[in-house]
């Protein structure tokens, strides 16, 4: 069929992981499930609002230990997630578009004209 079928199978993995951590911490910390509410995930992309730096004390024990997490944001009121750049000024959020290709300490070339011009002339 030609899908890659990767984002999928790492998606129900994760989840896996994810949902029975959850479990566990239903029984034995319910008040800090409830302070994790507001933790939204995208495949490889977990975002958290409000938690009161608590799913930072849990994020370690919810993932195999194969698994490294890295934390993106340098402080606890900006965030640059999912194409997005997020900054809380005042209790009111400010979101502008996020190109993580500017970080890298490279420049870019972009070859996409002739690749589609390629293209098109075989049709």
């Amino acid at each position: 069929m030609g899908v890659d079928p990767t984002p999928f199978i790492v998606n129900l993995t994760l989840g896996f992981y994810e949902n029975r951590y959850l479990e566990k911490l239903y029984k034995q910390d319910y008040f800090s499930l409830i302070l994790m509410g507001k933790t939204f995930k995208l495949i490889d992309d977990i975002t958290t609002v409000n938690s009161d730096g608590v799913f930072g004390q849990h994020v370690g024990d919810i993932d195999p230990s194969s698994l490294k997490l890295n934390k993106e944001n340098l402080h606890y009121d900006e965030a640059n997630v999912l194409g997005l750049s997020v900054r809380i000024v005042n209790g009111k959020f400010f979101v502008k578009v996020y190109d993580e290709r500017d970080d890298f300490p490279f420049q870019k070339v972009q070859f996409l004209g002739k690749i589609l011009m390629y293209h098109v002339a075989q049709f």
